[in-house]
């Protein structure tokens, strides 16, 4: 009796284990989910499952990283610098990943300065364009038919 006990209890802990994935494997199974959805520009589900690689592992840097650039890409940049400050707050942040991190932050400020002056111009308008460090600069005029 006290041998089919240990068997089953065995038997249990094996079922257990084989159900619960690592944590590390759910985020990255939410990175992934995150990448592909990116890719077919798919923003909100992409926030969706990268949120959930956070909420999962809060100091996988990978993720705010990625998070950060979905919010980019979708126009949301104040949402793409309160996510990479919240990774400046993370304890045992490598210095690469910190200077990474304030390149892109100062990078955003460039695309804010620059996104603020919509709106449909019947005149020639002067645009001058700066370069305050090592950024290269990249423009495109899109006209309407």
């Amino acid at each position: 009796m006290k041998r089919i006990k240990i068997i089953f209890v065995l038997a249990l802990v094996g079922v257990l284990l084989i159900g619960c994935k690592s944590k590390e494997a759910r985020v990255q199974e939410q990175l992934d989910l995150g990448s592909k959805y990116m890719a077919e520009l798919d923003y909100e589900s992409a926030i969706v499952a990268l949120n959930k690689a956070i909420k999962i592992d809060p100091k996988n840097v990978d993720a705010y990283k990625m998070l950060a650039e979905v919010y980019e890409k979708s126009g949301r940049l104040d949402d793409a610098r309160a996510t990479l400050e919240k990774v400046l707050d993370l304890d045992d942040l490598s210095s690469e990943n910190k200077d990474e991190i304030n390149n892109r932050i100062k990078n955003l400020d460039f695309l804010v300065a620059i996104s603020k002056l919509p709106g449909e111009y019947d005149e020639p308008t002067a645009l001058e364009l700066s370069n305050i460090g090592s950024n290269d600069i990249y423009y495109s005029i899109d006209t309407k038919d």
